[in-house]
């Protein structure tokens, strides 16, 4: 063992993935209270921490939720591939492909989209 850690095991894989699981469970907690605001579906309260939390988030702005959503979840993809490195798993395909192929057998044809519904992903338009 070269390192005092030992790599290998569950637990240093976990609590080396940690960290990033707390800023993407962070980011969709933002996002989460950010669309209930949207739609006027969040409490209000004027006390307590549930009235904290949403005028926290309404003060964040729009660019910095964004970025930071950006940004962990780019540490949790890189985390993932140190972690995948860690247990001997040769992955070849990325977890978050953006180029994807989609076969699908249910197709549409709109005026200079095409709409795909790739099942169970979403729709999605690809221009022509």
């Amino acid at each position: 063992m070269v390192f005092p850690i030992d790599l290998s095991s569950t637990l240093s894989r976990t609590i080396i993935r940690l960290p990033s699981a707390y800023f993407l469970l962070r980011s969709l907690f933002i996002w989460t209270v950010i669309i209930l605001q949207a739609f006027r579906l969040f409490p209000n309260t004027h006390a307590g921490r549930l009235h904290n939390v949403g005028m926290w988030v309404s003060r964040l702005e729009t660019g910095e939720v964004c970025w930071s959503t950006f940004v962990a979840a780019c540490a949790a993809l890189c985390v993932n591939y140190i972690t995948s490195g860690l247990e001997g798993l040769g992955r070849d395909a990325s977890p978050f492909n953006l180029v994807r192929t989609y076969h699908s057998p249910h197709s549409l044809q709109l005026v200079n989209f095409e709409v795909r519904i790739c099942i169970p992903t979403s729709l999605v338009l690809f221009p022509r």
